[in-house]
């Protein structure tokens, strides 16, 4: 389509990028199935599970803070700990 953005408005030319977008990705996806051999299913459980792992990541990730007086000076050191990977 070769319309020039500023013909388009904003929700139009943002509709169209996202319609590439998912154009892009759903070849890319098509291509992987072809390459490793793996059903259309098999992709999206393993999606899916990235994506849960990724919640349970953040859902792990605690911030402890610690005070510590040097001199004149009050600083906070913050340490962020993952658990349960």
């Amino acid at each position: 389509m070769d319309i020039p953005p500023s013909t388009l408005s904003p929700m139009t030319y943002s509709s169209l990028g996202n319609d590439l977008l998912i154009s892009q990705t759903n070849a890319a996806q098509q291509r992987r199935l072809k390459k490793e051999g793996l059903s259309l299913e098999e992709l999206k459980r393993r999606q899916r599970f990235l994506e849960q792992q990724n919640v349970n990541i953040t859902n792990h990730v605690k911030e402890r803070k610690i005070m510590s007086d040097l001199g004149n000076n009050n600083t906070i050191i913050i340490l962020i700990e993952i658990t349960n990977i």
